[in-house]
């Protein structure tokens, strides 16, 4: 397992795991339908100080996953990474890959982006999914009931965590 930079050659790669795992309110909220090609284009386009895109390979080169958030255009945020989200191929599921792609990102911001104080992301509400994420360092800082819809019409909690970069300096 490799964990590197992506780049514009990933964008299939990234839009098939997208798909595969999109809909799941659990996993990706964002619809299948949501993820465009134009989506992934401009999230790959972003300038670096903009947004961060991690991709995972197997021993083969074959990209079995993915992490990237972004940050505000507003000013007052250029110091926070909002909705860190991760994909992981199916097939690639339960082997470790997701907890590789926490880390190796947290990691990057670490050693390369002292401009970044905050990583945030949401998290449908699930004890054991947020002591999984508080466990690389992430911190609950709200619960908000009937946040999102999910496909079956039903509404679900969902959890804001944030976590600090220990290197930020302002």
């Amino acid at each position: 397992m490799k964990l590197r930079k992506a780049h514009n050659t990933d964008r299939l790669a990234i839009a098939k795991i997208y798909a595969e795992v999109a809909g799941d309110v659990q996993g990706i909220t964002r619809l299948p339908e949501e993820i465009t090609q134009t989506y992934i284009f401009s999230l790959l386009n972003k300038p670096e100080d903009q947004c961060v895109i991690i991709v995972v390979e197997d021993d083969h080169q074959k990209v079995i996953g993915f992490g990237h958030a972004e940050k505000s255009s507003l000013k007052a945020y250029r110091h926070i990474l909002s909705n860190f989200t991760i994909g992981v191929s199916p097939d690639a599921q339960e082997q470790g890959v997701g907890r590789g792609i926490f880390m190796g990102f947290l990691d990057y911001l670490t050693k390369n982006r002292s401009d970044i104080k905050r990583l945030e992301m949401e998290v449908a509400y699930d004890e054991d999914r947020i002591k999984l994420f508080e466990g690389t360092g992430f911190k609950t800082e709200a619960i908000i009931k009937g946040r999102v819809k999910g496909v079956d019409g039903k509404l679900y909690d969902q959890a804001l965590m944030a976590w600090e970069n220990p290197n930020y300096k302002p």
